[in-house]
């Protein structure tokens, strides 16, 4: 696994899988075709990055050296919430049939295409020279704020590319997972008259 260059810190975390589910809404449920959702799962994902940078000691001519101690960027999946229709009581087979097909399709699904990103974020990043404090970068101390904005900028471009490339993964992902076949597939585990049961 690629892992970053000095300064970056790279972190890719998940929240922690639901394990409570909501149950407020009633749902049509299933109509052979697999168009109508029985449950739904929704998450966001968050970036932030933050600069810690230093300065050396002036030199005669005015130079003035500037580093970054690090550059850390922090990715987080959060906000995990899962819901199934109200029709379909705790423990029923149309009830276990959906959960499995959220959590399986919607959260373990995205929590790996979240992760396989981690190697795209640090190849772009690598690609963005930072000064580290074995190699500073020397300019006049009226140009440093600049050259720092700028270098701040670059990353954060970086950053809000790889975000959106994942937003298009996770949601491409999700429209396969849900289109009628593999509704299709959801709906074979159980019989018609134990997905009517409620309604």
């Amino acid at each position: 696994m690629a892992e970053p260059n000095a300064p970056y810190f790279v972190s890719f975390h998940t929240e922690r899988v639901p394990t409570s589910i909501g149950h407020l809404s009633s749902s049509s449920g299933p109509r052979g075709q697999g168009v109508d959702r029985a449950g739904h799962t929704s998450i966001r994902q968050r970036a932030r990055v933050s600069f810690m940078w230093d300065n050396g000691a002036e030199r005669a001519d005015g130079m003035v050296s500037f580093f970054a101690r690090s550059v850390n960027v922090y990715f987080r999946l959060e906000d995990f919430v899962v819901s199934i229709s109200s029709d379909y009581l705790p423990r029923s087979c149309a009830y276990e049939a959906t959960r499995r097909h959220e959590f399986e399709s919607h959260i373990m699904r995205p929590m790996r295409i979240f992760h396989s990103h981690r190697e795209i974020l640090i190849t772009r990043l690598n690609s963005i020279s930072v000064p580290t404090e074995r190699s500073p970068v020397w300019t006049l101390s009226q140009a440093i704020t600049g050259r720092q904005n700028s270098l701040e900028q670059r990353v954060v471009q970086a950053v809000a590319a790889v975000k959106g490339q994942l937003r298009q993964a996770l949601e491409a992902d999700r429209r396969a997972q849900d289109r009628p076949s593999s509704y299709r597939l959801v709906y074979q585990q159980c019989s018609a008259e134990e997905w009517a049961q409620g309604r």
